[in-house]
């Protein structure tokens, strides 16, 4: 009996472990995985807006990913404050199957390299032996100032042109195929957090709002939220 209740524990232990991975990890219909460099943020996936940081899963076949480097950079030397800074957005077209890739870019620690990238992106994508996919990157330029962007329109337009990066068409993306998610675990009223799209709201608009402030109200803004 003993015997039989360690196996059943240890079976308890091994099937919870493995539907954990299921749904904080990669979906488990997903034949391609790409893990992102730091501060590299996925902000679109073939035509769908999301938010992704360290690891992609997408179906076999053309995709295209939206990318943007959004993280906290020093002016001139490494031990300055940071601000947080942003890329433009770079759209990137490649073909994988049954595949774990990671991508590469230089390393950026400071705005000035930011600055140089941003101008002549070096993006690079490696299948698991190191090899160089073959991969089409273009701007995805936006017409004037904006702060908040819907990318899904954006690229309803963009893949309208002849850019080797459009998409023409998503059909090469199985019926079946749901964008990335996170499960979000189910909490009280009086603890109830505000819907997605209101949070992804409140973080662009208190980022924007952090670049038009002076280095003094930086610096108080920075204080107040180390002593929380």
């Amino acid at each position: 009996m003993r015997k039989i209740a360690k196996k059943l524990i240890r079976y308890c232990i091994i099937g919870g472990t493995s539907c954990f991975i299921c749904t904080s990890g990669p979906p488990a219909w997903a034949d391609v995985t790409m893990n992102l460099p730091e501060k590299i943020a996925i902000v679109a996936e073939n035509g769908k807006n999301t938010k992704i940081n360290k690891k992609i899963a997408l179906p076999d076949g053309d995709n295209q990913i939206v990318i943007q480097f959004q993280g906290e950079l020093s002016r001139k030397h490494a031990d300055e404050d940071a601000d947080f800074e942003n890329s433009d957005a770079f759209v990137i077209r490649f073909n994988a199957s049954n595949q774990a890739l990671r991508m590469v870019i230089p390393r950026i620690k400071r705005l000035l390299e930011l600055e140089k990238w941003n101008k002549k992106p070096d993006i690079r994508i490696l299948d698991s032996a190191g090899r160089e996919l073959d991969i089409q990157i273009a701007r995805l330029k936006i017409d004037g100032f904006q702060i908040f962007r819907n990318y899904e329109t954006e690229l309803e337009a963009f893949n309208k042109t002849d850019s080797p990066a459009a998409l023409n068409t998503l059909s090469t993306v199985s019926g079946d195929y749901v964008p990335n998610t996170v499960p979000v675990p189910a909490v009280s009223p009086k603890h109830r957090s505000q819907p997605q799209g209101k949070t992804d709201m409140a973080e662009d608009m208190l980022e924007y709002w952090y670049q038009q402030a002076d280095e003094e109200t930086k610096a108080r803004f920075k204080q107040r939220i180390n002593k929380k």
